[in-house]
């Protein structure tokens, strides 16, 4: 059984999109006054949403977010619907694989991209997003060459332009107006603007001017200017390449904590937390648990007979004419006094039936 993940909020970065669609299947005629096809809508087809990429925010603090499938379900007048039975999907902005399932129906797959400017007055339509169906056939294309035909002869005012073999367009002539690509050369372009022939050409330009003679104005002739010239070469980008840091999930999970203080890897070792050390007893203390500005530190207050657990046995003796302290009046301990001689007096916070007094023999 899967645990559901917790909710938490999204970050603002982050925008969505809502997308609609409606999905009718032309059935024969039914118990109707027309003999005509009706429509039917396909209630149960689902449409699934398949994020392409990850979402990757900044502010206000780094954060990767990896959109989920999304399966939506046409209802019982054709519309989609959420899992909330609300028409319309909102979905994470970004691109999407889009697929169709319903029993004997094929709906070529396609892609769209949702964006914020997709709301609930401007929603993006599956209808209007998916692309061209196939190829007119022949019949439906001789209604258009027709209809073509009807603006007057190829190459006549607003008419429609005709190609001759080569791909060239005609005018009402017969004659190309242009080439497939083009022949044209620097030397028939007008209005070109000069180029000098030598660096000397430029003249005296400001001091640091990236067109001074140093540098020249032709390529055959440019020097490589000082600051880029230790950088513009393979074997630096190489060596410079080869001392980083090869990128590891453990380190982008690393670089995802903010703030200061102990971190600690998850049990995947891809994902990273920030704890504080705590204590759970009032007899310890925690000094700066976080570690931020300085070593922890953990101090134990000094123990007492009550800290002692049920059944432990304490040892008090006569010393120096006084009996030292039971410290307790708890009856789940045992107290062992020792007296020194015989005639050592009896100690007043004797507890009866949990103490004993030891006496030598007079």
């Amino acid at each position: 059984m899967t645990t559901p993940l917790p909710d938490v909020p999204m970050p603002e970065a982050v925008h969505s999109g809502k997308v609609t669609f409606t999905l009718l299947g032309a059935q024969s005629d039914g118990p109707d006054a027309d003999r005509l096809p009706d429509a039917k809508a396909l209630e149960g087809a689902t449409i699934t949403f398949t994020p392409t990429r990850e979402i990757r925010v900044l502010e206000p603090s780094p954060a990767t977010v990896l959109p989920f499938k999304v399966t939506s379900r046409i209802n019982a007048q054709g519309q989609l619907k959420d899992s909330q039975d609300a028409i319309g999907q909102w979905l994470v902005v970004g691109e999407y694989d889009v697929q169709y399932s319903f029993p004997g129906i094929s709906i070529r797959s396609h892609k769209i991209l949702v964006t914020e400017a997709h709301t609930d007055d401007t929603p993006l339509d599956l209808t209007l997003a998916a692309p061209p169906g196939p190829l007119l056939a022949p019949d439906a294309l001789a209604t258009v060459n027709a209809r073509l035909d009807s603006y007057g002869p190829k190459g006549s005012p607003n008419g429609v332009a005709a190609l001759d073999a080569d791909g060239n367009v005609l005018n009402g002539d017969g004659v190309p107006v242009t080439g497939g690509g083009g022949s044209a050369t620097w030397a028939g372009l007008p209005d070109k603007p000069a180029i000098p022939d030598s660096p000397d050409d430029i003249g005296a330009q400001p001091a640091g001017s990236y067109a001074t003679s140093a540098q020249g104005a032709k390529a055959d002739t440019a020097v490589q200017p000082g600051a880029l010239s230790s950088y513009a070469t393979t074997t630096s980008l190489t060596s410079g390449l080869d001392g980083k840091q090869t990128k590891a999930d453990r380190l982008t999970a690393l670089a995802g904590t903010t703030g200061g203080g102990l971190t600690v890897l998850g049990a995947s070792g891809t994902t990273a937390f920030t704890r504080t050390i705590k204590s759970g007893t009032s007899r310890l203390t925690v000094t700066n648990g976080n570690g931020a500005s300085g070593d922890p530190t953990i101090t134990l207050a000094a123990a007492t007979v009550d800290d002692l657990p049920a059944g432990a046995t304490i040892t008090r003796r006569y010393v120096s004419g006084a009996w030292q302290a039971r410290g307790t009046t708890r009856t789940d301990i045992t107290c062992n006094y020792l007296a020194a001689t015989a005639t050592d007096p009896n100690p007043t916070d004797y507890v009866s039936g949990s103490d004993y007094l030891f006496k030598p023999q007079a």
